[in-house]
């Protein structure tokens, strides 16, 4: 299991309640502000940014690609404190390659790392099809099921207009706080 820290995008929140069941407003997945403490004022953010930072390790997915990512919880709840003296509405997330069983709340694709999901891109922001896969994000901007978001994936390949996703990944995601 890896960790990030994020917010949402102000059109990520404002376009949420319209994409999921029963007007959730809260999308919980890889999309958004990854990190927020990035580049931000003051010695405390920097401080906790730069600490997070260099305690990342290299994960490797079960598809042999690879990202840094943060594996340690300890760590991430501490960014995740000064975050939110700045931010807050930052959360942070669990991640796993699909193992999270029960405690996932859902499924979303996208940069494994964070920072780009198909569900943000596709569904809740853009929405180009948007009839594709709204009765299938559950009420927080997540596919329910794995085979939900292979439906949509399936939905999706006929449509040229649409984003190449090879390097992205499907994830389970558990909010953790």
């Amino acid at each position: 299991m890896w960790y990030i820290v994020k917010r949402n995008w102000p059109a990520t929140a404002a376009g949420a309640g319209r994409a999921m069941q029963g007007g959730g407003a809260r999308y919980c997945g890889l999309g958004g502000d990854v990190w927020p403490l990035d580049g931000a004022a003051g010695d405390r953010a920097r401080g906790a940014h730069d600490r997070l930072m260099s305690r990342r390790a290299y994960l490797e997915l079960g598809d042999g690609s690879g990202f840094m990512a943060c594996t340690d919880l300890a760590s991430a709840r501490e960014y995740l404190a000064v975050a939110r003296e700045i931010l807050p509405d930052c959360m942070l997330v669990g991640l796993d390659e699909g193992r999270l069983g029960e405690a996932a709340l859902g499924f979303d694709l996208g940069a494994p790392a964070g920072g780009y999901s198909v569900i943000e891109s596709e569904i809740i922001i853009a929405a180009p099809h948007p009839e594709r896969a709204r009765p299938q994000l559950n009420e927080l901007g997540l596919f329910a099921t794995l085979s939900a978001l292979e439906s949509y994936l399936a939905a999706r390949s006929d449509d040229p207009s649409l984003e190449e996703i090879d390097s992205c990944a499907a994830v389970a995601v558990r909010l953790v706080e």
